[in-house]
Formats: structure tokens, C-alpha cells, sequence
């Protein structure tokens, strides 16, 4: 039941057979990206791998895939056990990309690590942002999950598709509003950042 949104950009991470010795056959490899929306998988068959990650599709206002210097972040699951672990990766530096997505990337895994997944089955900051679509003023209101009970507050940046920041903040509420309509219509990315974790939502500027 993996629903994965097919879009025009695609990352290519390839795993060797030397690197999966640990996976057992029929295991699926995901990559998920900072939303927890799976970006791509595929099914480890004892022989060497290459997965594909799908790119967010900047015609349309959800996020439907990685953006471009997200992490790779990939899971494995195996069907028989019903358990998923996490992947720390080490990638080959004499390819092109590491461990961030770019549009037509490829990238190798030279050796990875699995770990248990029960520490980050809870990660990141739940936001959501309404209206969005909008007229340039998006209420964003953060769920912060337990480990951030402190609201020691976030940091927030907007850029634009070309990767520029229009727009900063810091903020020590649950709720904030932020104001584009001075701003060209168009995609932004809002990435607010806490301590360690960091989450992006696209908003639309009509």
C-alpha cells in the first residue's frame, strides 16, 4: 500500500549487493522524505539495487516528493517480521550526489548501518498551514511532539524556487501567521527548524 506520486524528477541511489548483507530477501527498501510521504521504494531480490526517489512536482501546490538538498532518509521493512529499521548510510564520494536530493541525481552507498526504528517513530514537528493555497497570509499552526513539550521555540525560513530567502522568523507560540502578499505569486518553501529537527511545507501564493 505504498503510494508513490511518479513525478518527473528522480533521484537514483544505488545499493550494492556487498552493502545489503544484513537484508533479508523481500525485504522492501523505502526513502521517505521530511513529511514521512515515501518517495520511491523497491524490493531487495539478493542482487544489487538501484532505487529510485521521486522529486516534489512544482505544478502542483502538495508536496508529492523530495525537494531539491533534502535528506535521503530510508527505511527498510521486512513483510515476514513486520518490522522497520532506519539506514545510516555512508555514500561513494566518487559519485556525483551524497545523501540530498538533486533533480537527476545519482548516488552509491558504499556501506550503511540498520537501526532500530522505535526512536524515530515519532520525529519532527507536525505544522499545518492553512489556507493554501492563498492570497499571500498563511496561518501555520505547529503540533509539536512530546520530546518538544518545552516550546523553546523554532526558527522559520521561506525561499522561493530558486532557493532564495524572502522571508525569516523565530517564534515561541504554537501559531504564527505569515504574510507573502507582497511577494510575486508562485511556490515557496517554508522550513521551520527546532533544535535538531526541521519539517518544509510548499505554500502557494495565488
Amino acid at each position: 500500500g505504498l503510494n508513490i506520486r511518479q513525478t518527473p524528477l528522480t533521484h537514483t541511489i544505488a545499493f550494492p549487493r556487498f552493502v545489503t548483507t544484513d537484508f533479508d530477501e523481500g525485504s522492501i527498501i523505502t526513502i521517505y522524505n521530511q513529511q514521512g510521504l515515501c518517495c520511491g521504494a523497491a524490493i531487495f531480490q539478493n542482487q544489487n539495487l538501484a532505487l529510485t526517489a521521486f522529486g516534489d512536482d512544482p505544478t502542483t501546490p502538495a508536496i508529492d516528493g523530495m525537494t531539491e538538498g533534502e535528506p535521503l532518509q530510508f527505511r527498510v521493512f521486512n513483510p515476514e517480521t513486520g518490522k522497520a529499521f532506519a539506514l545510516e548510510i555512508v555514500y561513494d564520494d566518487q559519485m556525483p550526489q551524497d545523501g540530498a536530493f538533486v533533480n537527476h541525481g545519482l548516488s552509491a552507498v558504499k556501506e550503511m548501518k540498520v537501526t532500530c526504528m522505535d526512536e524515530i517513530a515519532d520525529l519532527g514537528l507536525h505544522v499545518s498551514v492553512y489556507p493554501n493555497p492563498s492570497s499571500g497570509v498563511f496561518q501555520v499552526s505547529t503540533l509539536p511532539v512530546r520530546q518538544l513539550a518545552d516550546q523553546s521555540g523554532f526558527d522559520w525560513e521561506i525561499s522561493n524556487t530558486h532557493g532564495s530567502i524572502v522571508a525569516t522568523g523565530d517564534n515561541h507560540s504554537e501559531a504564527f501567521t505569515i504574510d507573502l502578499s507582497n511577494h510575486p505569486k508562485g511556490i515557496y518553501f517554508l522550513k521551520i527548524k527546532h533544535r535538531g529537527w526541521q519539517t518544509v511545507e510548499k505554500l502557494v501564493v495565488q
